[in-house]
């Protein structure tokens, strides 16, 4: 689809004709999707790849919003291997600009041909994000909260306890539920890495990409709402061996390197607070996932750069 507007850009006003994708990743997603979908479906385009659902996801789709491309996978791949899956399909069929949302998210305020005009006049940013709310559509969502903190995103909650919101601000990182990507972006540097099942690989791609010189950046004139839990679910201590699995392999890919006395201090320090504040049930799922590192190890030698690269 495409979106027009007349918007200014540094020599002069011009009228901006762009064609975006919006890309989901479904997995039984029917609680969200009928939002998700909705609150989109005049900004431009929408591809749907779902990982197998066992629920209404795909029906409510075909029935209620005929016009969305959809591609059903016979397994659930994971939130980065689907999205590749889409993106390769959009640059295929031409987009210019990807913009990535989650099926728990939907479009609340602000404008896409704004953000597209932002990323035309400054050909450094590689990633565009608006503000991500709480599902009660006036907090702050509790992570992305977390990525605004001085040292990340220098002044923006200060500014805007002031009432003094620049549009736009440098971050160190946001995560992937709303992201605005030039396609350029995706065949240049490519796209997510197979090895991250879910959680991990849009740091590792915002790495990579600030790596190459291009920046991530908020935008604060538009916002989703993202519906979901507003507290870390499930034992702290898994969640933390999953975070310290995510972190090495991302330096790995980064530095070509893994300091194992350092992951062994973090695992052990893991371990030894779970016991000690009374999680030793989750000490058998703990080592699983922590061993699941040297695997994962193992397994990056036998990915090539073909498997998340556009051919």
């Amino acid at each position: 689809m495409l979106i027009e507007g007349l918007v200014k850009l540094e020599d002069g006003y011009i009228e901006m004709i762009a064609e975006i994708c919006f890309i989901i990743v479904t997995f039984n997603g029917e609680n969200w999707i009928k939002e998700c979908i909705g609150s989109i479906k005049e900004l431009g385009s929408v591809l749907v790849v779902d990982n197998n659902s066992s629920d209404y996801t795909i029906s409510l789709i075909e029935n209620t919003f005929p016009f969305v491309q959809l591609i059903k996978l016979n397994e659930n791949i994971g939130f980065g291997k689907a999205n590749n899956i889409g993106i390769r399909k959009a640059i295929k069929d031409k987009y210019e600009y990807i913009f990535l949302l989650n099926q728990d998210a939907k479009w609340f305020s602000g404008s896409v041909v704004e953000m597209v005009r932002i990323l035309r006049n400054n050909r450094k940013i590689g990633i565009l994000s608006p503000l991500h709310l709480s599902s009660n559509k006036k907090d702050l969502d509790y992570l992305f909260y977390r990525y605004l903190n001085p040292f990340d995103a220098p002044s923006v909650i200060s500014d805007a306890i002031r009432k003094e919101l620049n549009d736009i601000y440098e971050v160190k990182f946001i995560n992937a539920a709303a992201w605005l990507v030039p396609s350029k972006i995706f065949i240049e540097h490519g796209m997510f890495h197979p090895i991250f099942t879910h959680y991990g690989e849009d740091y590792e791609f915002s790495s990579r990409l600030k790596k190459a010189g291009y920046l991530s950046f908020l935008y604060t004139k538009a916002s989703i709402v993202h519906d979901r839990p507003q507290v870390a679910s499930g034992n702290a201590y898994v969640f933390n061996s999953k975070l310290i699995v995510q972190r090495f392999l991302r330096d790995f890919l980064i530095k070509g390197k893994v300091k194992h006395s350092e992951f062994a201090f973090r695992v052990t320090k893991n371990i030894f607070g779970a016991i000690i504040n009374g999680s030793v049930k989750h000490l058998p799922e703990i080592m699983v996932v922590t061993l699941g590192f040297y695997f994962k190890l193992n397994q990056l030698r036998k990915i090539s750069k073909d498997h998340f690269f556009i051919n």
